[in-house]
């Protein structure tokens, strides 16, 4: 299973985007949002990490791709 992101990095991933969705650019409140992985964990070429810089913010709605 795989462990959740910690809420510092939440934060900083909701600052980076200055809170908006990374997808759509509209604004959302640090409750409606979620982080998705830029490069997903378990990527088939590469791997990704819990980290900012693979970490983007979205509505809890998008979809992911």
């Amino acid at each position: 299973m795989r462990k959740p992101i910690p809420k510092s990095v939440r934060k900083q991933v909701y600052a980076k985007y200055n809170g908006h969705c990374a997808y759509c650019g509209c604004e959302l409140e640090y409750k409606d949002m979620q982080v998705d992985h830029v490069i997903p964990l378990n990527g088939w070429s590469e791997q990704g990490t819990d980290t900012v810089d693979n970490l983007s913010l979205i509505h809890i709605s998008e979809p992911t791709r």
